[in-house]
C-alpha cells in the first residue's frame, strides 16, 4: 500500500506543478495579447493620422468613424504632432518638345507620357520616339 500512496502523492504533485505552469502560461498569454492590442491600436492611429495628413482631412472628425473610444483611450499618440513628411521623389523626367511638356521614364524602353498621362512614345537608345 505504500507504493499506491506514493503514486497518489506523486500524481498530486504532478497535477499541482502542471496547474502552476498553466497559470503562468495563461498570465503570459494575457500580457502578450494586451501588448499586441496596444501595438495594433498605435499603428492604426499612426496610419489614420498619416492618411489624414496626406489627404488634408481633419483627424478629429475621422477618428470617431474608424477608431473605438477604447482604442483612443489606450493610445498615447498625439495627433497634433506632425508626422515626418514623405520624401517626394521624381519618378518621371520632364522635357519640352515643340512647346509641349512630356514626362518619361529615363531608361531603355521607358514610356513617354503627355500632360494627360497618356502614353505617346517610348525611350529608345536615349532618344524619345513618338508612336
Amino acid at each position: 500500500m505504500k507504493k499506491l500512496k506514493g503514486l497518489k502523492d506523486l500524481h498530486n504533485e504532478f497535477v499541482d506543478v502542471i496547474n502552476q505552469l498553466d497559470e503562468k502560461l495563461q498570465d503570459n498569454l494575457k500580457k502578450i495579447k494586451k501588448e499586441y492590442q496596444k501595438n495594433v491600436t498605435e499603428e492604426k492611429v499612426r496610419l489614420l493620422i498619416a492618411i489624414c495628413n496626406g489627404e488634408g482631412l481633419d483627424f478629429d472628425q475621422i477618428k470617431g468613424k474608424y477608431l473605438k473610444a477604447k482604442e483612443l483611450a489606450q493610445s498615447n499618440y498625439d495627433p497634433h504632432v506632425p508626422e515626418e513628411a514623405p520624401v517626394e521623389e521624381d519618378l518621371l523626367d520632364k522635357t519640352e518638345i515643340n512647346g509641349k511638356e512630356y514626362y518619361y521614364e529615363n531608361k531603355e524602353k521607358g514610356m513617354v507620357y503627355d500632360m494627360n498621362s497618356k502614353p505617346v512614345g517610348i525611350v529608345k537608345g536615349g532618344k524619345i520616339i513618338f508612336v
